[in-house]
């Protein structure tokens, strides 16, 4: 035991208690999901890119001393360059951002274009937390078995908990067992004996990160620059497109 402001704890472990054996059996199912909330992040594509190309203008106007036009011409290719996709479709010669700082009204969300594969591909918007994030299967068993007498006592165990993990790849599986047993063989001398076992196993911190990222990264040249903040892509051939009624992470 330890000591306490008031005396002494101890801490012991279950035992047999003197009656007829017992059998426990206990299982709880539940589900998990994702309690922390989101940072205030921007989720609207058109405010996104109108975000960063005011950034980008502000440096170019007020830095460089350019003047209107010039500093939104240069903002909206560093634009481009800098964040490696726009996934709107814009008629030809006309900017994504106007100098207003507003979105083009004639800009439609989404576009297509032919891969080196030679296929068509539609680019859109992703939802990347919604992708990341999902709810989770927790199961537990627990099996116990007791009996005691005054001559001594035996109490056993075994219990399996298995948790899916709200990010895909993240389980955790635990098996556990414990033995308990003492006979008191003279008033004077007393055996016993206290064994436990405790078998886990989760994914490792980096492999955490790999699993998420290849959730959340597209397949495609596309690339994101941060993370919650800009809007993610995802692209599909027509006939695939066709079929989806929501966004979901390529395989």
């Amino acid at each position: 035991g330890s000591r306490g402001a008031n005396g002494v704890v101890l801490i012991t472990t279950k035992k047999g208690k003197e009656a007829e054996g017992r059998i426990n059996v206990d299982a709880k199912w539940g589900v998990n999901s994702r309690s922390v909330k989101d940072y205030d992040v921007i989720t609207d594509p058109a405010e996104y890119y109108e975000a960063y190309h005011t950034s980008l203008y502000n440096m170019n106007y007020y830095g460089q001393g350019m003047s209107v036009a010039e500093a939104n011409q240069n903002a909206n290719a560093r634009m481009a360059e800098e964040l490696g996709y726009l996934c709107y479709t814009l008629p030809e010669g006309e900017l994504l951002i106007g100098t207003d700082g507003k979105l083009n009204p004639n800009a439609t969300l989404g576009y297509q274009y032919t891969g080196q594969d030679g296929k068509v591909y539609y680019v859109t918007p992703d939802d990347w937390t919604d992708a990341t994030y999902g709810r989770a299967l927790r199961q537990e068993y627990n099996i116990s078995a007791s009996k005691g007498d005054k001559d001594g006592s035996f109490y056993a165990s075994v219990g399996y908990l298995k948790d899916n993990g709200i990010i895909e790849h993240t389980s955790y599986r635990r098996f556990s067992a414990r033995l308990k047993a003492d006979k008191q063989i003279k008033t004077w001398f007393c055996v016993g004996a206290n064994v436990g076992y405790v078998n886990s196993k989760r994914l490792p911190m980096q492999a955490w990160s790999t699993a998420a990222t290849a959730r959340t990264r597209p397949r495609d040249s596309a690339r994101p620059t941060s993370c919650t903040s800009s809007p993610g892509l995802r692209r599909y051939t027509p006939s695939t497109y066709a079929r989806l009624t929501r966004m979901a992470t390529l395989s």
